[in-house]
């Protein structure tokens, strides 16, 4: 967490400084959905469903000349997935697990940004990204029926962070 607030003042110090001697420099907000692609393999009844997430943040455009821009910012995201399995009679009883995984980010763009085009303009990205994990959850459970129609609930939850 310390790490984290020393590359969040560095962050600040930097646009504070940049509003104050630059005029080419832009600051607006984001927000938009994040859903994550996730397979499973063929074992049984798999089912994955994806989790859509909240992505929203700041965005810094600096603008180097009429052509070039470096966009930066902070970002929030989330993102994850559910997951169920049903066992077939007869394999360890029937049964079935379930459960989900929900991780959180916060996410630094470093982005060079070239604009062209008069009347249309068109935008070309490249560059990269340091993501921070903030926050993972999960949540797993199974419940197996056995012999005598005996129903057992196991919680498998953990910390995928430790």
């Amino acid at each position: 967490m310390k790490k984290l607030k020393t590359i969040l003042i560095i962050f600040l110090f930097f646009m504070v400084n940049n509003i104050i001697f630059a005029q080419n420099i832009s600051i607006g907000l984001k927000n938009g959905i994040n859903k994550s692609t996730v397979k499973a393999g063929d074992i049984g009844h798999n089912k994955v469903i994806s989790i859509k997430g909240d992505n929203f943040g700041l965005i810094v455009n600096y603008k180097f000349s009429g052509l070039v821009f470096l966009l930066t910012g902070l970002d929030f995201e989330q993102k994850g997935f559910e997951f169920k399995q049903y066992y077939s009679p007869g394999y360890i009883g029937d049964g079935s697990y379930w459960g989900m995984y929900k991780l959180k980010y916060i996410t630094i763009p470093l982005l060079a940004n070239i604009e062209f085009g008069k009347s249309i303009k068109y935008y070309g990205y490249t560059g990269l990204y340091m993501s921070l994990l903030s926050n993972a959850e999960n949540r797993t459970t199974v419940s197996i029926i056995g012999g005598h129609g005996i129903l057992w609930t196991y919680d498998h939850s953990y910390d995928p962070t430790s």
